[in-house]
């Protein structure tokens, strides 16, 4: 029950900042052409990113119960949105000079592409 507040009250957060108005409005564009040099939609789409990286750690330090977050948020989803926000990760990452920037994300991102797809 905790992990389940605890996520949707991460998820509620994207919906007070208005990331996920800025998701809704990204479809499925291009992420860097759709946040071009806008220092705002930039940190909006970062905020999916900051979630992924806390479950992704929650996860993989077993803090978090991985089968209630993945009955609520499927695998796939968590894989799409790791996809989509790759490019401006990897931006950030070389902008940064910090190669562990959502290291987490990925990490569950691509272990559950292989566990389920």
């Amino acid at each position: 029950m905790e992990t389940l507040k605890y996520v949707t009250g991460l998820m509620n957060h994207l919906s007070i900042l208005g990331a996920r108005e800025e998701m809704r409005k990204l479809g499925s564009n291009d992420i860097l052409s759709h946040v071009g040099e806008d220092p705002h939609k930039t940190q909006l789409l970062l905020e999916y990113t900051y979630v992924g990286q806390r479950v992704g750690t929650g996860i993989r330090k077993k803090i978090l119960d991985e089968e209630t977050i993945l009955t609520i948020w499927l695998p796939q989803w968590w894989v799409n949105l790791w996809e989509k926000l790759k490019p401006l990760v990897e931006k950030e990452r070389k902008t940064r000079n910090i190669n562990k920037i959502a290291y987490d994300f990925e990490w569950l991102a691509e272990r559950l592409k292989k566990k389920y797809q």
